[in-house]
């Protein structure tokens, strides 16, 4: 019998929390089911240690007495539990130190209450809720630092990160605190080094990706092999992967397990081509070190028991993004001690089609029901303004934890430039682009950046930069086209010109949509238009193709024979190519291509264009991405998506509008996504993400009439978006826009310029511009403007990427020309 002063408590009736410090009795305990080894674990034994509560277990059995084969867990595919509830019964004789209180050391930084709070949490499983700008890698390092003040060997704490960039900061922020013999690696370098040593990559070679022509061979083998049509091969890689790192399978058990329709089969196929084509050369890739790291710890005892011992404390930032092959990972390296720290933002869950969910922030209880959970505060980052904006908007998403989101104490409004609207009339599509661009010239990178929801809805903002000389940067498919803007390109190339016609261009005519032709049809095509052969009839040229043909055939004389771009575009979608990218979106779930707006937006602008002209013109714009990108000195305009993480000064959100953000597919997402958190509020996270990247002002674009609801969810306009919609507004612009268009003044030195000085900067741009300033220096040339101070000019030279006092104005391209005399005239309106 327990010992006078013990509280007695039966199995079905013990608590699942506990208070005080009166010992507790557990009697009657039975485990025979793998919910009841959970539940003795977590519920009661970890609860009872963190809560310093003495526990004493009447159990039929040992946990040693017990067989793994009866408790193992789907996904781990082993007795995880078992073995964590093992680890802590052999050390309960000799009580455990996991969850000892802070150490009380100083904090390298100065930490808010709410920081401090997660920095010292105790032992155990700790999860901190960081929203944007609330020092989560701050807490991080503290939280090292406090780990190895408790007692921790360096050697045994692993912080895990997404990528390389990531982990140098961290190293860099661990070291200057003094912990910089602590870890900090990348999920896919912990991977590696499991493998390793197990001798997995022996003899092998890191191949770091095919490129698109080797997907294209793959996607067109295992569609001759399996009798199907050829998938997209730039979204191959996304759906082989979702299959090795989701389902965690080898070709052989996908083959045998995957859906039995054609397209699956197809990809299941190219899977096994390509692991073939990997074991050939002896190969490995960046998802191998995440699938054969879970696999091995799964499958080998050893091998699990030596990396769980190498790591007693696993900690790991921006859990939100964690996928979960990575989670798996992780929880068998902190298991079976768990002695695991996590911090992440559920309202920053961006990354699901890479797997990545906002119930792996919501349910980690689930998996650790005695976890102490802390949340973060306070925004550093945002000006007041936008903090209490984003944290409106966010608070009506309903997947999320409820905690306040505040601005940092102390720091003053930032103004009527902190968030600016600018709405600009659908009838002049091109204005808004074009003021933009006129913006931009006056920053250097860094200092501005412009965001999208998707690359189409960047892209005309793009090209006005481009056309207003602006040096940019941003994701490679804003330069090199893909999807339904590579499609047209293809099309109107080899319509405009069929002489000419590349294979390459051929290939995509013949795969979008899917005609079911065979390796070597493109080249043959090829040659047939290079001998003046029309493309119909090269199409009907080639051997044993059959009804396959004939169909083609008629589709692609229809197409000849149009002579109106839009006529073209139109019968193009009629013969499948709204559905084929239907399809690809459904496999891929891109987040930022919009396939179906680039040909809604490209049959619109097309009307009235011949054939000739609109391919020109598409064909123009291409050529001037290309000309004016520059990723090392260039103004970012980028998604999303890909800013994730980062900040700037001044953030611009263009294309605010319903349809585009919200997203009009997640309009219609399916109930399930939606009760997962997918669907609009996934786009509430991005609009969130999006309005959190400012540090200082924030501008935010849209069609007139069609604002986001977003903007009315953060109470940005007054205006819900149903309403806007139907009741068009004015044109006048909201007073919040104040000065948007104009670019800010370059810093004050000397005196304000007067008219005449004006007139005389604006003279010298137009000189520039138009080519009549010929002679002497770009130091000479703004030397001879004497209203300019030494400070202006110096100004100048550093607004302009790539320019320099000595270089000869003649040798100037055009480009750097224009972009000069842009920022010339910024100072001439001062």
């Amino acid at each position: 019998m327990p010992a006078r002063g013990v509280r007695v408590v039966r199995w079905e009736a013990a608590p699942e929390r506990f208070a005080g410090t009166e010992p507790v009795a557990l009697l009657g305990v039975r485990l025979e089911t793998l919910a009841d080894v959970r539940r003795l674990h977590e519920t009661f034994l970890v609860s009872a240690l963190r809560s310093g509560v003495p526990v004493l277990v009447e159990c039929d059995v040992t946990p040693d007495e017990l067989e793994d084969a009866a408790f193992v867990e789907p996904g781990f595919e082993h007795a995880h539990t078992l073995e964590r509830l093992r680890w802590l019964y052999a050390r309960a004789i000799d009580g455990d130190p996991r969850f000892a209180g802070a150490s009380g050391i100083a904090p390298h930084r100065p930490l808010d209450a709410s920081q401090l709070a997660a920095a010292r949490a105790p032992g155990g499983v700790v999860q901190v809720i960081a929203p944007a700008g609330s020092g989560k890698t701050t807490v991080l390092v503290e939280r090292v630092r406090e780990l190895l003040a408790r007692g921790a060997d360096a050697e045994r704490v692993l912080c895990m990160t997404f990528n390389d960039p990531a982990a140098a900061e961290l190293r860099e922020r661990l070291g200057a605190a003094g912990a910089g013999r602590v870890a900090a690696r990348t999920f896919h370098s912990v991977g590696r080094r499991i493998i390793a040593e197990a001798g997995m990559l022996e003899g092998r070679e890191l191949h770091h990706g095919w490129t698109v022509p080797q997907w294209a061979r793959f996607a067109r083998q295992a569609a001759a092999e399996v009798g199907g049509a050829v998938p997209e091969p730039a979204e191959l890689p996304g759906l082989i992967s979702a299959i090795r790192l989701g389902e965690l399978m080898s070709p052989d058990e996908w083959e045998a397990a995957c859906p039995q329709d054609e397209p699956s089969r197809v990809v299941a196929r190219a899977y096994a081509l390509v692991e073939r084509e990997k074991a050939r050369g002896r190969l490995y890739d960046f998802d191998d070190m995440i699938v054969h790291a879970v696999r091995l710890l799964r499958a080998n005892r050893g091998v699990r028991q030596r990396w769980q011992a190498a790591f007693e404390h696993v900690l790991v930032d921006e859990y939100q993004d964690i996928e979960p092959a990575q989670e798996l990972l992780v929880r068998m390296l902190a298991a079976p001690h768990d002695e695991l720290f996590v911090v992440g933002d559920e309202d920053q869950t961006l990354y699901g089609w890479r797997r990545a969910s906002v119930k792996t922030m919501l349910e980690l209880s689930t998996a650790f029901p005695a976890l102490t959970r802390v949340a973060l505060r306070h925004n550093y980052r945002c000006t007041p303004e936008v903090v209490r904006a984003s944290a409106a908007l966010i608070a009506r998403n309903r997947r999320r934890f409820a905690k306040p989101i505040e601005p940092a104490p102390g720091r003053e409004d930032g103004g009527e430039r902190a968030i600016r609207v600018a709405r600009y009339p659908e009838s002049t599509p091109g204005a808004a682009p074009r003021l933009l661009a006129r913006k931009l010239a006056a920053y250097g990178r860094g200092e501005i950046v412009v965001l999208g929801r998707t690359i189409n809805a960047l892209r005309p903002f793009a090209l006005a930069a481009a056309d207003a000389g602006v040096r940019i940067a941003g994701p490679e498919e804003l330069f090199e086209s893909a999807g339904a803007q590579e499609t047209l390109e293809a099309y109107f190339a080899v319509l405009a010109a069929p002489r000419a016609a590349t294979e390459v261009d051929v290939r995509v005519i013949l795969r979008r949509p899917s005609r079911g032709f065979g390796l070597d049809a493109a080249a043959r095509v090829v040659g047939a238009l290079a001998r003046g052969v029309s493309l119909p009839a090269a199409v009907e040229q080639l051997p044993d193709e059959g009804w396959k043909v004939t169909r083609a055939a008629e589709q692609l004389a229809a197409l000849v024979t149009r002579r109106d771009a839009a006529a073209v575009i139109r019968q193009l979608r009629a013969d499948g190519l709204d559905r084929y990218f239907d399809e690809v979106a459904r496999a891929s779930a891109r987040p930022d291509r919009d396939d179906r707006k680039v040909l809604d937006e490209a049959e619109e602008e097309a009307r009235g264009q011949s054939v000739a002209d609109y391919a020109a013109v598409l064909d123009s714009r291409r050529l001037s991405l290309r000309r004016a990108r520059d990723e090392r000195g260039g103004i970012e305009l980028t998604t999303v998506h890909r800013a994730k993480g980062r900040q700037w000064p001044r953030v611009v959100v263009v294309a605010c509008d319903e349809g585009v953000l919200p997203h009009r597919n997640a309009l219609n997402a399916p109930p399930d996504l939606v009760a997962a958190g997918e669907g609009v509020e996934a786009e509430r996270r991005i609009a969130y993400v999006a309005f959190t990247r400012a540090t200082e002002e924030l501008s935010i674009l849209h069609t007139e009439g069609r604002h986001s609801r977003f903007l009315h969810d953060a109470g940005i306009v007054s205006e819900p978006a149903t309403i806007a919609a139907a009741t068009k507004p004015k044109p006048e612009a909201p007073p919040s826009r104040a000065g948007f268009w104009e670019p800010p003044p370059l810093p004050a030195v000397g005196k304000p310029a007067s008219t005449d000085d004006g007139k005389a900067i604006e003279l010298a741009a137009a000189a520039l511009k138009d080519g009549t300033a010929t002679d002497g220096t770009v130091g000479e040339f703004l030397s001879a403007i004497d209203v300019l101070t030494d400070k202006q000019r110096d100004r100048l030279l550093r607004a302009v990427p790539g320019l320099g006092p000595d270089q000869d104005l003649t040798a100037l391209p055009a480009k750097t020309r224009r972009s000069l005399a842009a920022t010339l005239r910024v100072l001439a309106r001062r």
